[in-house]
This record gives structure tokens, sequence and C-alpha cells, in this order.
């Protein structure tokens, strides 16, 4: 996959999410020309152990369209708006960059994360039948 600017811009703030979320640790990924794939664990026993401690359950979610910290609403949200804010700024795009969601899968076992690191793997070279592919081969 030969990224544009876009896509050189998506995989570079990409790479850049664990500074500015500690609780990121980045697996695989693609960019592809109208989606993204990646797998990210999110690591933080100081957060999780001071919400236990409280008789809480760890958030994983927003509460009532707030920010939860370290959750991957969050992450994904500052991630999508980043890049929204500098694709406007440096290359100019005015029209929408992303999609209003995403979709997530927790990764239940080793065989689960293996399936998927193969399909992220193998995604670019399925490209070219995509339904999504405004020049794709039949």
């Amino acid at each position: 996959m030969r990224l544009n600017g876009l896509g050189k811009l998506v995989d570079n703030m990409w790479r850049e999410t664990p500074r500015h979320f500690s609780v990121v640790d980045l697996d695989a990924w693609v960019v592809m020309p109208n989606h993204f794939h990646a797998v990210v664990t999110l690591k933080d026993p100081a957060t999780e152990a001071a919400w236990r401690a409280r008789g809480e359950r760890v958030p994983v979610r927003e509460r009532f369209g707030r920010p939860v910290e370290a959750s991957l609403p969050t992450i994904m949200r500052s991630f999508k708006a980043a890049v929204r804010r500098e694709a406007a700024c440096r290359l100019h795009i005015a029209q929408p960059v992303w999609q209003p969601r995403y979709f997530e899968h927790v990764v239940r076992n080793e065989e689960d994360l293996e399936r998927i690191r193969d399909y992220i793997e193998a995604n670019p070279s399925c490209w070219e039948t995509d339904h999504e592919n405004p020049n794709r081969k039949a």
C-alpha cells in the first residue's frame, strides 16, 4: 500500500499516540485508502487500581458523552480529531476525514489476536477486489 499525504499523516499520528496516551501499546495496524485497522493494548494498572480501590468498575466507555481518562473512546476521539485538524491545516482537506463511529472488538485470546493480525496484514492485498474500492476489479 502506497500512502498518499493523508495516509502518511494518519500513519505518523497513529505512531505518536502512545506519546499522548501512556496507556496505549500499539500492535498491528494498516492504513488503507478509505479505512484504518489497528490493534491496541490499553494498560495502566495504577488507574485500574484506583478505580477498583473505590469499589468501582474500571470504565471502558464514556459516561453520558463525557471523556473517561484512558478509555478507548477518548483515545480514538482524540486521535481522529488530531488527524482531522492536521489534515485541514497541513493538507488543506476540508471534507470529513473519518466516519463518525468506529468498530471495536475485544481480543479474547491469542488465537483471536493472531487471526486479527493476519487479517490486518492481508488487508492491502484484498484492496483490488474490495467492494468499497472505486476502481475494483470484479
